[in-house]
């Protein structure tokens, strides 16, 4: 896997707040040969041992700059370096965001190109770039961006990550293995195979990041696997939570999820980084509802 960087400036993204653009940079990442522009922000000042890598994925308009901005009060707070990588809509499409380069026919002839391989190539670039080989890792997608994460958390060999947080998604891969793909794990067609990925799934560093509000239908996942899930966001995000944690105990698998609810928050990205519950979603400890 070839990485580089080469140095960019973030010219007129922040011209109208030039105090905003301390501590930020654009680089770009040479993942396979695929160039990744990945905005960054790092705290000029901390007084504490740095954080984790925040390797943050947005929503459906791939609003890249608006994410970096977002995440710098809870990046200056405690003391994260942010990460949010540019993978606009011509580059990955819905078949490669949302559903992480997975089908159900992909599944069964063993040849997807699962996201799961870029992002180990975004975290190793990471880490490199930053000097800090041993840093820990969380990754935040939110609503299209969450997709992906549920997908390649499900599907994918998972990179090094403290913890996957799914934030707001529209629809998941649930504990099922009668549910085809991007859905669930029908499609591993050995039932062996199936239990053991659905298995692992549940055992991942994995939270469910939900807003109370978030009972709107704006690009909500209409497909019938989805509305199987639940009405809206918050209560799909409900339903899984509860039915994984469920069908964990009955078999006697590890479970490592976690849920946090965001108190009066919708679907806002904004709200979901800056809320009090966010810090929550990154660190070891017990359920979370608020």
């Amino acid at each position: 896997m070839a990485l580089m960087s080469a140095a960019l400036t973030l010219d007129d993204a922040f011209a109208a707040d030039p105090a905003a653009s301390k501590g930020l940079s654009v680089e770009t990442a040479d993942i396979d040969g695929e160039q990744i522009d990945v905005h960054i922000y790092r705290p000029k000042r901390c007084s504490r041992t740095p954080g984790p890598l925040l390797l943050v994925f947005s929503g459906y308009e791939r609003n890249t700059i608006e994410y970096v901005r977002r995440a710098r009060r809870v990046a200056r707070e405690h003391c994260m370096t942010v990460l949010v990588p540019d993978l606009d809509r011509d580059r990955f499409p819905r078949s490669r965001y949302q559903r992480a380069g997975v089908s159900r026919k992909s599944l069964r002839s063993g040849t997807h190109a699962c996201m799961g391989r870029l992002l180990l190539g975004l975290q190793a670039w990471a880490r490199q770039h930053e000097g800090r080989p041993d840093a820990r890792f969380v990754m935040f997608g939110h609503s299209a961006g969450a997709q992906m994460l549920s997908r390649v958390a499900a599907y994918c060999p998972v990179p090094d990550t403290d913890r996957i947080i799914i934030a707001n998604p529209s629809s998941y891969v649930g504990p099922s293995l009668i549910d085809p793909a991007p859905f669930g794990f029908k499609d591993l067609l050995d039932v062996g195979a199936r239990e053991s990925a659905l298995a692992s799934y549940l055992a991942k560093p994995i939270t469910i990041y939900l807003g109370d509000q978030d009972i709107g239908d704006e690009r909500l996942d209409r497909s019938r696997h989805a509305l199987r899930q639940g009405r809206n966001r918050l209560e799909r995000g409900l339903n899984i939570y509860a039915a994984a944690r469920t069908m964990a105990a009955e078999r006697g698998w590890a479970f490592g999820w976690r849920l946090v609810v965001a108190a009066g928050v919708g679907h806002s990205s904004r709200d979901m980084l800056q809320a009090p519950e966010f810090m929550a979603t990154v660190h070891e400890g017990t359920e979370h509802k608020r």
